[in-house]
């Protein structure tokens, strides 16, 4: 987004300076701007595309946007978006030249590609897949995983990541595990990498609330499907200690004047504390 807003700000004072002060319209720029971006972005794209879909296609490969678009605020245009991932079109011939691959002649650039191409298959299971609605990108892979990670492990580049996603689709609890990396519980509370299970910190009382119910429901499902033991019981110890957590920094936290807490800190107490309730129950 950087570059891209730099390159938009060139562009409307560009626009600007050429046009003679009576004829300008700054808002008339913006849009000029937005078209010659998106009209750039676009023409690298399908060059890029251009280049790599032969070699896609021999193996099964296709690239596509991960999301809808983008918009900025105060215009009333959506760009396509420009995010691009590797996932799998065609499972039967990615499958085949998985296991044509020699583990003695491999290169080293089919190595990074095809650890690149992992990464991003785990990075769109985690992130972008639709578990819930069986997205199709999700069911090409799901019919060729088994086969990834067992070629994958025979030309010594396994993960165990996607290994722990191909035991999740076996077990038939892939989504309860995506929404647990979603909410970091799938490691333990000190080992969190940012913002998620300490909304407390900079939130409001119903939204609070409303995470801690995901939490909640993630721990149900998980509890119900007894193949799911191993995340189970890693995300009720994370959630157990997340919770000790928030209701310890709320309990010592004090207004300005330092004599009473601020009012939303005891809403914030009375979620956790009904929380810390219903986590007993794991």
């Amino acid at each position: 987004l950087g570059p891209t807003l730099g390159r938009l700000i060139i562009g409307v004072f560009s626009q600007l300076k050429e046009t003679p002060q009576s004829d300008r319209d700054p808002k008339a720029c913006l849009h000029k701007a937005l078209d010659d971006e998106e009209a750039r972005r676009s023409s690298l794209q399908a060059s890029f595309e251009a280049e790599i879909m032969p070699t896609l296609m021999a193996v099964g490969l296709k690239i596509r946007a991960l999301n809808k678009g983008w918009s900025l605020t105060g215009t009333d245009t959506t760009f396509q978006s420009h995010r691009l991932a590797f996932y799998i079109d065609d499972p039967a011939q990615f499958r085949r030249y998985l296991e044509s691959i020699d583990p003695e002649t491999v290169t080293s650039a089919q190595k990074r590609g095809l650890t690149t191409l992992l990464q991003s298959l785990c990075t769109q299971l985690r992130r972008d897949y639709n578990v819930q609605q069986a997205d199709d990108r999700l069911l090409a892979l799901v019919s060729v995983a088994e086969s990834i990670s067992s070629n994958y492990t025979r030309l010594g580049l396994g993960s165990n990541r996607f290994n722990g996603y191909v035991e999740a689709i076996q077990g038939r609890y892939l989504r309860d595990l995506v929404l647990a990396e979603q909410l970091e519980l799938d490691k333990p509370y000190d080992q969190g990498p940012g913002f998620t299970l300490r909304w407390h910190r900079d939130c409001v009382p119903s939204f609070l609330e409303q995470k801690w119910s995901s939490v909640l429901d993630v721990l149900v499902a998980l509890a119900n499907n007894p193949k799911a033991s191993a995340i189970y019981a890693q995300a009720s110890e994370t959630a157990k200690a997340a919770n000790k957590s928030a209701i310890r920094e709320l309990m010592s936290w004090h207004s300005s004047d330092g004599k009473v807490r601020p009012p939303e800190h005891e809403d914030f107490l009375k979620t956790l504390r009904r929380v810390e309730l219903r986590l007993t129950e794991f």
